[in-house]
This record gives structure tokens, C-alpha cells and sequence, in this order.
């Protein structure tokens, strides 16, 4: 081919580095001032990280206009000549092949960017934000239990702190006092070994004046039975009389004959054993038969640990573990907060088929496959008539899949336990506005009617919308919409979601036809450091306003002609926009030979 029939092409390698030099530049401001809104990610081991998820999110959404600028750029690197060739010349065409498919290539790549990264980003920047919050608060509690001396609760929320943020100086101080209170707390609940018995009643603090005295307090308690009271008169009485009297000879033979006593009415130290494990085991039974499974937890709890070799032992501590897990939970358990928590859930949930709700909202929840964490519960039952049935707080809550009348349902765990310490508990504190044998007042769990598959997937759409996946999209539409959710919502965030890397396609023709049209024909490279900071801008202005139209457009059809006919209208408006750039192209004049 002639010289002068050069190929118009975009190249890949300017490209590139025009995107790499612009990511570079965002990358710096952000580092070196950043954004205000970032101020939620307080804590410093999320800095770095947030700046770069907050650069890699802004660059998203700069994409189109930084791409559609590397297209033009190329144009201004090379002298041209005046239009000569006819339009929808072939050779043209052929000329334009290789910037079309840097087109085709960025679509794919805004696609996965717009598809995948930005759920992700999202998700990350709303977690490390919940995380940040939820540290905050944490730290709050535990100094605050710390000054009450409530020491185990201390040691739960600095758990959570540590989860977030493993041994932050900052906390260095509070560690250790949390520490040291807890080996305090465990000295003085740990058993001592008690001083031998005192003998006799109110006159054992007072010693006899004489041997006489001493013997004769031992008979008379020999006689009466009290064989203990016996036996110390006697051993005193022996002390008290001089070798080799008749006193100390009287007291020896008392002393004897009230221990034999002694040993005949006590049991054996392996009897007295046996019969402490047996009465555990009965008491512990009884109450898993009753159904009180937190003490049959405990009494098998120390029953274990004090027979670990007995089977009955090891098979009904599981049972009332398994019977405890199903309406309480454990403390450490809820550290898993830290694993991920998101700030101020809020749900609407039918109560009943009567037409009443619960309006429940979790201040930090932490979302898992099989159960979610929740700190600060506040929840109000209202009836029919939308008035007041109950409310309920509880400052930690376990969220499970649960089955109740042969339906999945999920459940709301309130009452906390420790593993070894009973007196270690929390209760939620219950307001019973309209009193009924229904209610759950007073109940160590709230059955909530939906199951727990669309309680997380109502969490993820009330954290945000746009943090969902294509496919959770078309689930919360579906599922949603008795929580308070509008499935248009949806339908439009699917339609704008698939549509815009499909609309990006046409847009980029059409930004390539103006580049061809009016690129410079006289010194072009005096114009092409103005086009390295101007064209971004006006192409994100322009971009912006498209998408803005785009997106109303969009909504507007869900609503006025629902989801198939906005998604059927919206494919063939794409298509005959591209249809349309492709044509505009074509029509192009060639390069003058």
C-alpha cells in the first residue's frame, strides 16, 4: 500500500500507556490528598488500602472517558492529509479495522470492570467502612466495662477489636488491665481449699479453763450424738492435761471411741465421689428432660470435667450443647464480627399473614453462609392496625437457618452464655406492649418468617444496590418485595448494569468518527498536549450526562412498560446505535493520496 494510504489505527501500545500514565496521576492524588469521604476509614491499617480501592473504583468510573481519550490521541501523533477518497470507500474501512477493534476490546474491558470489580469494590469499601465503625464502638464498650470492672464483657468487645486490629499499641494499656482483671476474676471464683470443721456450736470459739471441763464437754457430746463436737473436746482435753494423769488417759480413750464414730456414719472418700457424680448426672438430666438445656449444659459441663471417662458424661454434654446452640450462643463466638460487619441493617419483615411486620435494626451485623453476628438489636412488632405489639433490644444476637411448622425460617439467638461460667449471661430486655399467648415476650428466640437465604440477600441489598451480583439482582427481585423492596429497583440497576458496556460500543464509534472528522490537518502535535488534559474532561462530562439520560431512560421503562419491554427497547436502541456509528463511519472520507 502507498505511503500516504498509512493505516488509521489507535494503537494499542498508546493506548495503554495513556491509561497506565492517567491511573498513575489518580493513584497520586489520591495518596497525597485524599478523599474527604474516606475520613470513614479511620483506622490506619485500612489507609493504604482504602486509597487503592478508592483509586481503582474512581478509575472505573473515569474509564470511558480515559479509553475513548487514548482512542483520539493517536490522531493528533501523525501529520495528516486532506480528505480525498469517496465516502464508503472500502480502503477506508480496511483502515479503520484495527482502531474498531480497540473499540471491541474495550468494551470487553469495561464490561468485566462495570461487572465484576465494581460489585467488589463496592462490597470491600462498605466493609472496611462497617469494620472501622464497629472497632470504634467496640473500643467504646470495652473501656467502659473495663471502668465497671466487668471484666468478661470488657474481654469480649476487645476481642472484637483485635480481630479488626490485632494488637494496636494504641490498646496496649487496656489489654492489659482487661488481663490482669480476668485473672483476678478467675482467682476469686476458683475453689479454696476450706479449714478443717470447727467444732461444736457457740461455745467452740472459747477454750476450756481446765482438762475436767474439756472431758466433760466430750462425754456430753458423745452422748448426745454429736460425735464431731466429741472428738474436739477431747483431742482438747488431751492437750490440756499433764502427762500421765488420769484426765489425759480419759480424754485418749474419747477421742478414740468418737472417731470410730465418726468413720461409721461417713461414707467413703470414693463413695461420697460417686454420689456427688450421681446427683450431678440426675440434676443434669432432669433438666435436659425439662427442657432447660443452658443448666443440663453446665451440670454435664462439670460432669465431663470431673469424669471425663464416664460415657453418660460425653453423650448428654453433646446433647445439651446441641440443645443449648438452638436458642442461645456463645461469647466468643460473636468475635467472628470482626470478620466482616455491615452498619445499621435494616429490615421490614411480615410477622404474619394478617398484614403484620417487624421492623428490626442491627447496628453492625456480620453476614456468614450458615449464621450472621449482630451487635445493638432494636426491634418493634406491630400488629394489623399498625399498633405496637412488642419491642425488643439485645446488645449481641446470633442469626441462624432454623426450621419451625415444617418451613425454613431463620431465628434470632438473644441470650448469650459462656462456655464454662453461668453466671456469666446476657438477657434482652423485653417491652410487651399488647400482652397475647402468642407473643414471644420473654422467649430466648424470635422466629422471623423468611428464611435465612433471603435475610442475607435482603442484608446485601439494603447495604447497597449496586454492591450486588447480576444474578443476586434477578434473585431480590423476585424475592423482596414482601420485605419493602420495589423490584423495579432492580430491574432498572440489571438493565443500566448489562446495558452500558453494551452501549460503550457505539458511544466509542461514535467518538472515534469525531476524531477521524476533525482531526487537526496543520501542526497537529501543537494541539496534542491541550488534548491530554482537555479531552478527559469534556469525554467524562459527556459520558456522565449519557449514562445519567441512560439510566432515567431505563427506569422509566420498567415502570411504564416492565422488564421485558425495557430490556427488548433497550437492545434495539443499542443495536441501532451501533448500526448508526458503524454507518457514520463508513461514510467517512479517506486520506488524500
Amino acid at each position: 500500500m502507498p505511503k500516504s494510504k498509512r493505516d488509521w489505527k489507535a494503537p494499542g501500545t498508546v493506548a495503554f500507556l495513556y491509561m497506565f500514565a492517567a491511573f498513575v496521576l489518580i493513584a497520586g492524588v489520591r495518596l497525597l490528598f485524599p478523599d474527604p469521604a474516606l475520613a470513614a476509614f479511620s483506622l490506619e491499617i485500612f489507609s493504604f488500602k482504602a486509597k487503592l480501592a478508592g483509586t481503582i473504583a474512581e478509575f472505573i468510573d473515569l474509564f470511558p472517558a480515559i479509553f475513548m481519550s487514548a482512542l483520539v490521541i493517536p490522531f493528533a501523533l501523525d501529520p495528516s492529509n486532506k480528505d480525498g477518497s469517496a465516502r464508503f470507500s472500502e480502503s477506508f474501512f480496511d483502515s479503520m479495522k484495527k482502531p474498531l477493534s480497540l473499540c471491541v476490546a474495550g468494551t470487553v474491558v469495561f464490561a468485566a470492570l462495570s461487572l465484576a470489580a465494581g460489585p467488589l469494590l463496592t462490597g470491600y469499601q462498605t466493609r472496611v467502612d462497617a469494620q472501622s465503625k464497629l472497632y470504634a464502638a467496640s473500643r467504646i464498650k470495652a473501656e467502659r466495662y473495663a471502668r465497671e470492672a466487668q471484666w468478661r464483657s470488657a474481654a469480649h468487645f476487645m476481642n472484637i477489636c483485635e480481630g479488626i486490629w490485632k494488637e494496636n499499641p494504641v490498646l496496649a494499656e487496656l489489654r492489659v488491665e482487661i488481663a490482669n482483671g480476668l485473672e483476678a476474676l478467675r482467682y476469686a471464683r476458683a475453689p479454696k481449699d476450706a479449714p478443717p470443721q470447727a467444732a461444736g456450736g457457740g461455745g467452740q470459739g472459747k477454750a476450756p479453763l481446765t482438762p475436767r471441763e474439756a472431758l466433760e464437754h466430750a462425754e456430753k457430746a458423745f452422748a448426745d450424738e454429736r460425735y464431731y463436737d466429741a472428738n474436739w473436746f477431747a483431742d482438747a482435753a488431751s492437750k490440756l492435761a499433764p502427762p500421765g494423769s488420769a484426765e489425759r488417759t480419759q480424754a485418749i480413750r474419747m477421742s478414740a471411741l468418737s472417731w470410730n464414730a465418726i468413720e461409721k456414719i461417713e461414707p467413703s472418700r470414693a463413695e461420697t465421689r460417686r454420689h456427688t457424680l450421681y446427683k450431678r448426672k440426675r440434676e443434669g438430666y432432669e433438666a435436659l428432660v425439662s427442657g432447660d438445656v443452658i443448666n443440663a449444659y453446665y451440670q454435664f459441663k462439670t460432669l465431663q470435667d470431673e469424669a471425663p471417662d464416664d460415657p453418660d458424661a460425653q453423650k448428654y454434654f453433646e446433647l445439651s450443647r446441641q440443645g443449648l446452640e438452638a436458642i442461645a450462643f456463645f461469647y466468643d463466638e460473636f468475635d467472628l464480627i470482626a470478620a466482616g460487619a455491615q452498619n445499621n441493617a435494616v429490615f421490614s419483615i411480615p410477622s404474619d399473614d394478617a398484614g403484620g411486620r417487624l421492623v428490626l435494626r442491627i447496628a453492625s451485623l456480620a453476614r456468614f453462609e450458615n449464621c450472621a453476628f449482630g451487635r445493638d438489636l432494636e426491634l418493634i412488632a406491630v400488629d394489623a392496625g399498625k399498633q405496637p405489639a412488642f419491642a425488643v433490644a439485645a446488645e449481641l444476637v446470633k442469626i441462624i437457618p432454623t426450621v419451625a411448622d415444617g418451613k425454613n425460617r431463620t431465628a434470632v439467638l438473644m441470650h448469650p452464655v459462656d462456655r464454662s461460667d453461668p453466671n456469666a449471661s446476657g438477657e434482652p430486655q423485653w417491652t410487651d406492649h399488647a400482652p397475647s399467648p402468642e407473643s414471644p415476650v420473654g422467649k430466648p428466640l424470635l422466629i422471623l418468617n423468611l428464611t435465612y437465604e433471603d435475610f442475607l440477600l435482603a442484608a446485601y441489598a439494603g447495604q447497597s444496590v449496586q454492591g450486588l451480583f447480576s444474578s443476586q439482582l434477578w434473585t431480590a427481585a423476585e424475592k423482596l418485595k414482601p420485605l419493602g423492596y420495589i423490584p423495579q429497583t432492580f430491574h432498572a440497576q440489571m438493565i443500566s448494569r448489562f446495558y452500558a458496556p453494551a452501549f460503550f460500543l457505539p458511544f466509542s464509534i461514535f467518538v472515534l468518527v469525531v476524531a477521524w472528522k476533525y482531526r487537526p490537518k496543520t501542526k497537529p502535535r501543537r494541539t496534542l498536549i491541550p488534548m491530554l488534559f482537555v479531552l478527559p474532561l469534556v469525554l467524562h462530562s459527556i459520558a456522565q450526562l449519557v449514562e445519567r439520560i441512560f439510566n432515567l431512560i431505563s427506569i422509566w421503562t420498567v415502570v411504564t412498560a416492565g422488564w421485558l419491554a425495557a430490556s427488548i427497547i433497550c437492545a434495539g436502541s443499542t443495536l441501532t446505535l451501533f448500526l448508526l456509528a458503524l454507518f457514520l463511519l463508513a461514510a467517512q472520507r479517506g486520506e488524500e493520496n
